[in-house]
């Protein structure tokens, strides 16, 4: 994954979220789908993604003094699965 801050990321994770829901994501399958948990460029997303409501505030967490992506916290909010249903429905 990019480093960067990006809206088409920040998608792929909402639709990756909605595929596998109501399972939670183990480390190794967040390592092989969105990158290293403690990239900056998967945090800023998460973190973009939570502060709308997509994704449950539970998915970054402070790991030896860092922001990392928490694999059993991210999980997509009743807002996020509406959000993407609606998209999916307009496709």
């Amino acid at each position: 994954m990019k480093t960067s801050f990006s809206d088409k990321s920040q998608w792929g994770i909402l639709e990756y979220l909605f595929r596998i829901y109501p399972r939670t994501m183990s480390e190794d399958e967040v390592r092989k789908e969105f990158g290293n948990p403690h990239n900056k460029g998967l945090v800023s997303n998460v973190r973009q993604l939570i502060s709308e409501g997509s994704i449950e505030k539970t998915a970054i967490v402070k790991i030896m003094g860092r922001d990392a992506v928490s694999a059993t916290g991210l999980r997509i909010t009743r807002d996020g699965t509406r959000l993407v249903r609606k998209s999916l429905n307009n496709n």
